[in-house]
């Protein structure tokens, strides 16, 4: 019984000594990249294309395109009538139109279902669906969209920027495009300043449509007092400051 208590102890140590080792990361890397090769050959027999960045840019030209950003894990308290600002949008940029979002169904994630909806009820035959997104998404999967961008992010890291450049908001300073968030928490808010201090055409969207979802955001806050909910206060605040604003409230 002792060589067995011995040996346990020394397998704890063993198991403790290897989650802290300077290897772990690489490990959790190696496995998460695991993971992606594996779905992206799945994704390989659906319609889903997975493109590089400039892939992307280039299929896009001749489309207009909108990069839609907002609330992803905390979702919305009244997603039925999200949909109906996204009818109205839909209905402003007409057909041969391409909307970028995060790939993932969470929150504002619910227009890859609704756009395509919505543009088959106004009679539109050219509207595309794309994403992009770490690669951290490969483990819990993505919504079926025309093209999808993985990027090489930090495990724990889902912020695709590259090179300091956010790719939802170069796509759009790369296309001519708009960018428009339904709120969103703090990354949206770096986004956004992006978007604001390269002069592209943002809208943001803060009427009582756009409310977080009152039970996730109490779980958010349970675990992370300081999680900014709405990191969207300040910009509108100081909305006058910026010509290629348009707040709606």
């Amino acid at each position: 019984m002792k060589k067995i208590a011995l040996a346990m102890c020394a397998l704890c140590a063993s198991v403790s000594l290897c989650a802290a080792s300077p290897f772990q990361s690489a490990i959790d890397r190696a496995h998460r990249d695991g993971l992606y090769h594996v779905y992206v050959k799945q994704l390989a027999a659906t319609s889903t294309k997975v493109v590089s960045y400039d892939e992307l840019v280039k299929a896009v030209q001749g489309y207009q395109v909108v990069v839609i950003g907002g609330y992803s894990g905390l979702g919305y308290a009244y997603p039925d009538k999200v949909r109906q600002d996204l009818e109205m949008l839909v209905r402003t940029v007409g057909d041969h139109a391409l909307y970028v979002l995060g790939a993932t169904s969470d929150g504002i994630g619910q227009a890859y279902k609704d756009i395509p909806a919505i543009a088959d009820m106004l009679g539109y035959h050219d509207i595309k669906m794309a994403g992009i997104v770490s690669r951290n998404a490969a483990q819990w999967g993505i919504e079926p969209q025309d093209y999808v961008v993985f990027v090489d992010t930090a495990v724990d890291d889902w912020a695709v920027v590259v090179d300091g450049k956010s790719l939802y908001i170069k796509i759009a300073a790369d296309t001519n495009g708009v960018v428009i968030y339904f709120r969103g928490g703090g990354t949206s808010k770096g986004e956004l300043e992006e978007a604001l201090a390269d002069g592209l055409p943002v809208f943001l969207v803060v009427d009582n449509t756009t409310i977080p979802n009152k039970a996730n955001v109490e779980k958010r806050l349970s675990r992370n007092p300081n999680y900014v909910v709405d990191g969207t206060v300040d910009i509108v605040k100081n909305a006058k400051k910026w010509k290629n604003l348009i707040v709606i409230q």
